[in-house]
């Protein structure tokens, strides 16, 4: 007799489970009959292997507290670090902060490195100390940054020098263009007219002027003195002339190198009549040595 559970005759061969005898017990793990399905397991957490090791995942070890540490990240960024005052805090919470960072107690206790080559001005150097302290420089900073002016002054004083000495050749060879071998004493007398008798308050002006509004003052001063003065040129020198050796360009330089100090351009300046004079005598030496 065909077995029920192969199917009929001809057909494709299932197998159909049988239930268990009645009052077996039931398999191994199973649930017992009539109990609700069990819940579904939570997933494990693991963090991945290459962040496992980080100090910041000590102590992280379920969804929620890495959770609450990403929030927290979160809220300190873009936050002002604790402890830096802000831009409109008081003075004295700035200077407990400068204090905190490590100023010095004092100015003075700043220490810099000066360049014997660079001459220096104690009261100069005095509030530049006092500066740096009030602005809450630590001792490296002003040292740092007292250096690096330094440097960038010497860059500009050597610039500087360099387009005096261009200046002073311009000026020369200009000077020869216009007035051949006078040259010298057209300068000089032009020089000590503008002296004499340019207000006090414009001289910074003359200063300032260019090689060829110089030569054209000079020129024009010239032409006046020897129609109308009816003289014979610049007074002589004082002192007899100048010492053995010296050359007019020598004294036309050292005028030059004068005029372009800030005594001579500034009338307010305490030395400015001082160096005035000075390079007045110079070019009436230069006048003097080129008769």
């Amino acid at each position: 007799m065909p077995d029920p559970a192969a199917g009929a005759p001809g057909s494709a061969s299932t197998t159909m489970p049988l239930p268990p005898p009645a009052g077996a017990p039931p398999a191994a793990g199973a649930p017992p009959a009539g109990a609700p399905p069990p819940p579904p397991t939570a997933p494990t957490f693991v963090i991945p292997k290459d962040y496992a090791e980080k100090p910041y995942m000590k102590g992280i070890d379920t969804p929620e507290k890495l959770f609450a540490m990403l929030d927290g990240a979160q809220t300190l960024i873009g936050q002002r670090p604790a402890g830096i005052p802000k831009a409109d805090a008081p003075a004295e919470e700035w200077n407990k902060f400068y204090d905190a960072m490590g100023r010095p107690k004092t100015a003075a206790e700043y220490e810099f490195e000066i360049d014997p080559a660079i001459k220096q001005d104690e009261k100069v150097v005095g509030e530049m100390k006092e500066i740096l302290h009030r602005h809450g420089l630590t001792p490296i900073q002003a040292k740092g940054l007292q250096k690096d002016f330094d440097a960038f002054a010497t860059k500009i004083a050597k610039e500087r020098n360099l387009q005096i000495q261009q200046q002073n050749t311009d000026f020369d060879k200009l000077g020869t263009k216009l007035f051949g071998a006078d040259r010298d004493k057209v300068m000089a007398l032009g020089k000590g007219l503008l002296d004499e008798f340019t207000p006090a308050e414009l001289k910074p002006l003359v200063a300032s002027l260019s090689n060829e509004n110089l030569m054209i003052l000079s020129g024009v001063l010239k032409g006046i003195h020897g129609k109308y003065i009816k003289t014979d040129g610049a007074p002589p020198p004082p002192g007899g002339g100048p010492p053995g050796g010296v050359t007019p360009d020598a004294l036309r330089a050292e005028a030059r190198a004068l005029m372009g100090t800030p005594a001579y351009k500034d009338g307010m300046n305490p030395d400015h009549d001082r160096v005035c004079k000075q390079v007045d005598e110079l070019y009436r030496r230069a006048a003097g040595v080129q008769k």
